[in-house]
């Protein structure tokens, strides 16, 4: 299952940039990767962070971000700026908040505890 759900990550990714983003190792990423559709990038992944639950997607889909998004990438500030058009940064801080209290919540429940010490 983690091996098509690799497969449609990087078809999606594909999909919003002009090449491909992931390479065979998943922690490396394009060198010059252009994002060329912001807002079904931003789409999916508003869709695809909330339904995520295996970690190594997590690490899949921020080691794209990282490399459409690295200092010595040559179309780093359009990049971007596509991103900042779209709002991609609350996106991303949601699902942040979201994942720590859902985190903290399981914490919790299963072990009661540690929440009323």
């Amino acid at each position: 299952m983690k091996f098509i759900c690799y497969w449609a990550q990087q078809a999606i990714l594909e999909g919003c940039c002009d090449g491909p983003v992931l390479v065979s190792d998943a922690a490396c990423g394009s060198k010059s990767g252009i994002i060329q559709d912001a807002d079904l990038l931003l789409y999916l992944s508003s869709i695809w962070l909330d339904s995520i639950s295996d970690s190594s997607l997590l690490i899949v889909f921020f080691s794209s971000l990282l490399a459409l998004l690295q200092d010595e990438h040559p179309h780093r500030e359009f990049n971007l700026l596509q991103l900042n058009r779209v709002n991609f940064v609350s996106i991303l801080l949601n699902f942040c908040k979201v994942s720590t209290y859902l985190r903290m919540m399981y914490v919790c429940i299963l072990c009661p505890r540690l929440g009323a010490e």
